[in-house]
């Protein structure tokens, strides 16, 4: 099924920091986690992820508040090293996917998707919401909640849309999320 962007979504403000650094997989569990207790109480655990300097970074995280604990996965990566353009228009995989896409004003490009996926490299497939976005400074943010719900679409958009997205982030930021997600397992080679 083919859906549309809510209009809501404006299209994100990306930051400058002062003092950047490369940024690794503890500080975009980080961000996650900043933006998840914005919507409300709960705890992160079981962190993992990689990163390769300039290249890409990701975590995966448990989330836990009152209602359970869904696991959740986010990337950023340079959008422009694929060579590709991202897509802006769906085509779901299966008739009961769930898709829609489109260019905000500012150009950055926006996907929804609802599915099924294998997280991990499990065997059992699980459901999943994703929403990603190219922004025209080529950061490509994706976010994965590995369960049906509790997170919307709208708060999927505003983990993606935060403005301290990038391959490099304030240091201090980084700093304090390198020594606060602990214990944190290396999923890749780093750089």
């Amino acid at each position: 099924m083919i859906g549309t962007i809510p209009a809501s979504w404006k299209p994100p403000v990306p930051g400058h920091p002062t003092d950047p650094t490369g940024t690794d997989g503890p500080s975009v569990a980080e961000l996650v986690i900043d933006v998840l207790q914005q919507l409300g109480p709960g705890t992160g655990s079981s962190f993992s992820g990689s990163s390769i300097s300039d290249v890409n970074a990701n975590a995966t995280l448990t989330w836990t508040t009152q209602h359970g604990a869904i696991r959740i996965s986010a990337s950023v990566s340079n959008g422009a090293l694929d060579g590709k353009t991202p897509q802006s228009q769906c085509m779901p995989a299966f008739e009961e996917d769930y898709c829609a896409a489109a260019t905000l004003s500012d150009g950055s490009v926006v996907m929804v998707q609802h599915g099924t996926g294998y997280p991990g490299g499990s065997s059992t497939p699980t459901h999943n919401n994703m929403v990603s976005i190219t922004r025209p400074d080529h950061a490509a943010i994706n976010v994965v909640e590995w369960s049906d719900g509790p997170l919307t679409d709208d708060q999927l958009y505003q983990i993606v849309a935060d403005p301290r997205w990038g391959l490099r982030m304030a240091g201090s930021f980084v700093g304090h999320a390198d020594a606060v997600i602990r214990p944190f397992t290396d999923d890749g080679a780093g750089g």
